[in-house]
């Protein structure tokens, strides 16, 4: 009976971490798919390149997401997600594209 209970709060703690990263996963992904859409709305992209700056977003989004709640503690950190969040959109933009995202960043600062 004891190995039994163990094995129900194994299974049980698995199954609660597995909907939490479950959950993770789509917060992301709903997270990437909205500033895709921002982004597609602001630079009028191709197809490809809303592919490409879609999976861009999610990896920012992720990074993002391992930060704590306070900021400024991670300071060094945000700028170096923001740092390669920029590398990558400006391989997969334009230089046109790039310059008017860059804009759009420097205005929201």
């Amino acid at each position: 009976m004891r190995k039994l209970s163990l094995f129900v709060l194994l299974f049980t703690l698995f199954a609660a971490s597995s909907t939490v990263t479950a959950q993770n996963k789509v917060e992301v992904n709903a997270a990437a798919a909205e500033q895709t859409e921002e982004l597609r709305k602001q630079l009028k992209f191709s197809d490809e390149q809303r592919d490409q700056v879609y999976e861009i977003c999610k990896e920012y989004q992720a990074a993002y997401r391992t930060l704590s709640v306070d900021l400024q503690a991670n300071k060094e950190w945000k700028a170096k997600i923001d740092a390669r969040l920029e590398n990558k959109l400006a391989t997969t933009l334009t230089e046109e594209q790039f310059n008017h995202y860059k804009k759009i960043q420097q205005s929201i600062e």
